[in-house]
């Protein structure tokens, strides 16, 4: 991609391309990922990826256009047509991206204690005895000063084992409701549109931030969800699968290829784009560690018949 963009910025310039042609012919691997890039860009997956993002407002890049990228290394640098300001859109859009994903939350990591970055997990022991696990992308902020017992969730999941003690309640805050036990296990999601409890054993008592509203009890293996609009219902908590992560695991049972698409997008440190829409409605299962999101994409994408591209380790495209 870098070679892509440097061959057109530099068109007419003897120099780089004499540094190109020495780099390609310096390991038959690198004429061939040139031209798997160069390829890549005039597919119709890749624009119909792009498309799909442009629609969903993700970013504005000029994806209408074809052009036969794939026999630019064939041409003298004062032929090759002025493609590459769509290359350097591509490539900055992917830049932007990684940009925005790495930095959005960059306020939430300068005020945690503890942080977790894309597909790592950190277990904590804490100032009471207590252990929290923090999953992928997370972050917290701990205050035990006194008689308190708060962990404000800033963003991102955290699975805790409370030590008792009747005195000091624990607290965890979440973007939408505060949780409070006294020794149990549970688990909270902070995401941007709801906070998710999930709880293991024991008890906790669960607040929405809205106005008016009541507290409500979780008993063993009790969920629940809770919006800006409220708390939703109280559930049977399937713990084999929603506390899976907790094992470095990722389980799911007949659910839509795109929901766990998304849920993989949190351990995946790259991109994960889907070209044929239909094949997101395809139900499958699954029980997966979670160290590898790539081989996971790659398996399901046999296993529901969608070909994957590798733009890079870090940008899957399925059509």
């Amino acid at each position: 991609m870098r070679w892509l963009v440097k061959l057109e910025a530099a068109a007419g310039d003897s120099v780089t391309r004499k540094e190109f042609e020495a780099w390609r012919a310096r390991d038959s691997r690198h004429a061939i990922a040139f031209e798997q890039v160069a390829g890549l860009w005039d597919s119709p997956e890749l624009r119909g990826a792009l498309a799909l993002h442009r629609d969903r407002g993700d970013f504005s890049a000029p994806v209408q256009d074809r052009t036969n990228a794939s026999s630019v290394a064939g041409r003298s640098a004062a032929s090759m047509p002025r493609w590459g300001t769509r290359v350097a859109a591509l490539a900055a859009v992917l830049l932007l991206a990684v940009a925005i994903a790495r930095f959005a939350g960059l306020d939430d990591y300068l005020n945690a204690d503890y942080v977790t970055a894309t597909g790592q997990q950190r277990s904590v022991v804490l100032p009471d005895g207590s252990t929290m696990m923090l999953n992928s992308a997370s972050a917290v902020a701990v205050d035990f000063d006194g008689p308190r017992r708060t962990i404000r969730l800033l963003q991102g999941e955290a699975y805790f084992e409370v030590a008792s003690d009747p005195a000091r309640p624990f607290r965890v805050l979440g973007h939408y409701a505060e949780v409070e036990a006294i020794g149990t296990a549970f688990s909270v999601r902070a995401a941007e549109e709801r906070d998710d409890i999930v709880l293991e054993e024991g008890h906790v008592a669960i607040l929405p931030n809205v106005r008016g509203a009541q507290a409500l009890t979780l008993s063993e293996r009790q969920s629940l969800a809770v919006s800006a609009a409220g708390a939703g219902v109280i559930s049977p908590a399937n713990l084999e699968n929603d506390l899976a992560w907790v094992q470095g695991r990722i389980r799911f049972e007949n659910r839509p290829l795109g929901q766990v698409l998304d849920e993989l997008r949190r351990y995946h440190r790259g991109f994960i784009v889907v070209a044929k829409g239909h094949v997101e409605q395809v139900r499958v299962s699954g029980n997966y560690r979670l160290d590898n999101p790539a081989l996971i994409v790659a398996s399901l994408a046999e296993a529901v018949g969608a070909t994957l591209t590798r733009l890079s380790d870090h940008v899957l495209i399925l059509h």
